[in-house]
Parts: C-alpha cells; structure tokens; sequence
C-alpha cells in the first residue's frame, strides 16, 4: 500500500523535494537533508518512507529560524516538567487541584450570598454597604 502524500519523494529528484522553496531556503534544505541521511548512509539502507520523513522533516528545519526552534524546545522542557510534577505529586498523595476546585466553590459560594444580600438590600431600599474598612459594622473583627 502507497501513501499518496509521499508521492513527491518517491523519485528523489531535486524538484519533487524542494521545488516549492526559494533558492536560499532550498540551499538549507538539503544541507539539512544531507545531515540527517548520514546514519542511514553508515548502515546503507534507506527505505523510501524514511526519505520523505527526512525531507519533511529538513523542509520544517531549513523554513524555521533557531529561535523559533529553541522556543519550542522550552516549551516541550516546560510541559515535561509539569507532568513531572503532577506525577510527583501523586507519588506524595497530594492533590492541588483538589485545593483549588474548593477554594473556586468557596469563592463562588461567596459571591453568590453577596449578590442575595444586594438584591435584598435594593428590594428593601437600603443603600450599599461601604467598601472601607474602616467604618464599624463593616469590619467582623471589629463587632
């Protein structure tokens, strides 16, 4: 069976690679092309799927600028560590997220008792309660 996207490759000419690219960005190509070959070269065996694997994979790298790459190699270290942390944790029998979906109830919780109090003090016609707290009877610790 014939994987019609790596039609392309199948001949190895110059223009079925990297005929799509502009000279220079072509020129990196297939120095990058030639760099990753070089392990199948050693063993002098590369099958055709490889190929167009490889000449995918020289296109990505000649179109691509180092720090475009570099920052997405932080970010894959960035995720590896956070997975390494959340298997840390279970490891430890913590569990953060647990923490804070309670503390997001508690805070919704809140804000929902807040907005009853308002709407019964706008159906009773008694003003809002001061932001500060400086005035008694805002203030808990102060009753």
């Amino acid at each position: 069976m014939k994987i019609e996207g790596l039609k392309k490759y199948r001949d190895r000419n110059r223009e079925g690679r990297f005929g799509d690219l502009p000279p220079m960005v072509r020129r990196e190509a297939e120095q990058w092309l030639f760099e990753l070959c070089k392990p199948w070269r050693e063993r002098r065996s590369l099958p055709g799927y490889v190929y167009g694997i490889l000449c995918g994979q020289a296109k990505r790298l000649a179109r691509t600028t180092p720090e475009e790459r570099s920052k997405w190699g932080r970010s894959m270290r960035a995720k590896k560590g956070g997975y390494a942390v959340q298997r840390r944790y279970k490891l430890e029998g913590r569990n953060p997220t647990a923490c804070a979906t309670h503390m997001s109830k508690c805070i919704r919780e809140t804000r929902k008792q807040r907005q009853k109090e308002a709407e019964e003090r706008t159906r009773l016609g008694q003003p809002e309660p001061s932001r500060h707290g400086f005035t008694q009877g805002c203030n808990p610790f102060w009753d």
